[in-house]
């Protein structure tokens, strides 16, 4: 999608500046059915967190997330809901908020940015294979096949590094534009957030896209540690015998709500399974990612969690062909 625009002299609405002009960020966060009260002390509306950590301020027109450090004007806060760029805000605000109506009903024009400009995600250390050593005892503390993990580092799935003196573990592809930065210990990195702030990350584009190929099923789960999860389940349902081809991939949170458009071009014809949290925020994502993939003209079908539990927890109580026959 080009996120640019012909910019003709008689046309002098902004449709960026119109937004802000027009709208709060409680406005936004309604119109978007986010979890929670936009408040100047309130949780984020972008992850589960039992510790307020979101701010709303400037009379409701600037947010600040002290958990990942973003922060801005509606626009920013838009961009981030959304998981897109800014042709996805514009494309929004025409669709849903009738700001094309402001002003007359004059064509909008957006910020001039180039169609191929790709965003870069700013990672905090060196990206490394590690050694057999690191291998095993990633291996050892999650309670996975030692030739599992040798494969997630092959295929590029699988990264670590020091961050502030720290070993940690980075959960991406060979694409780089989605990724998730996490403490080899299990710690958080501060508070309750588990996960290092990233900036630059797509999260229309599923962690492990870059491996998808022609002949393959989807399975889609939700965050980093669970497509870990489901990758060393799929080594297992294969080293048994399993014959079914399947990819595992996964959306970096449960507010996604696009698919990056080159890859929902490559979904028709194909199955997705989805394995999302068992919680609420789960449940709005299945149905939000069964409509994407339907509307990509993939079919779908839902291996749903227990109450309260993630893929990650339950993956070594499930004999793998249960979630791949």
């Amino acid at each position: 999608m080009s996120n640019s625009v012909t910019v003709r002299d008689d046309v002098s609405t902004d449709v960026f500046a119109e937004a802000k002009a027009a709208y709060t960020i409680a406005d936004v966060w309604l119109a978007l059915n986010l979890p929670g009260e936009p408040k100047s002390n309130c949780c984020s509306p972008f992850r589960e967190e039992s510790t307020a950590s979101f701010s709303v301020y400037g009379n409701g027109k600037k947010w600040k997330d002290h958990g990942s450090g973003e922060g801005g004007d509606v626009i920013e806060f838009l961009k981030v809901s959304l998981g897109g760029d800014y042709g996805d805000v514009r494309d929004w605000l025409l669709e849903r908020l009738g700001i094309d109506e402001l002003d007359g009903g004059r064509e909008p024009v957006v910020p001039f940015l180039p169609p191929d400009t790709k965003r870069e995600i700013e990672f905090p250390c060196e990206l490394l294979e590690g050694s057999e050593k690191t291998w095993g005892q990633f291996a050892d503390k999650r309670g996975y096949e030692y030739s599992a993990v040798w494969t997630m580092v092959q295929s590029g799935v699988l990264r670590f590094g020091r961050v502030k003196k720290k070993t940690v573990f980075i959960v991406t592809d060979d694409a780089r534009r989605s990724a998730e930065v996490r403490k080899a210990n299990g710690r958080p990195f501060f508070g309750d957030c588990k996960q290092y702030p990233l900036k630059g990350v797509d999260k229309s584009w599923p962690v492990g896209a870059a491996l998808v190929g022609q002949q393959e099923d989807l399975f889609v789960c939700e965050g980093a540690t669970d497509l870990l999860a489901a990758l060393n389940s799929y080594y297992r349902y294969r080293k048994a015998g399993g014959e079914r081809l399947w990819r595992s991939v996964a959306f970096l949170g449960s507010k996604v709500r696009r698919l990056d458009d080159d890859l929902r071009l490559r979904m028709r014809g194909r199955h997705v399974r989805l394995a999302t949290d068992g919680d609420e925020a789960g449940d709005e994502a299945r149905s939000t990612w069964t409509k994407l993939f339907h509307d990509a003209g993939a079919s779908v079908d839902c291996c749903e969690m227990p109450r309260g539990r993630d893929l990650s927890d339950v993956a070594g109580e499930l004999e793998p062909g249960g979630l791949f026959a």
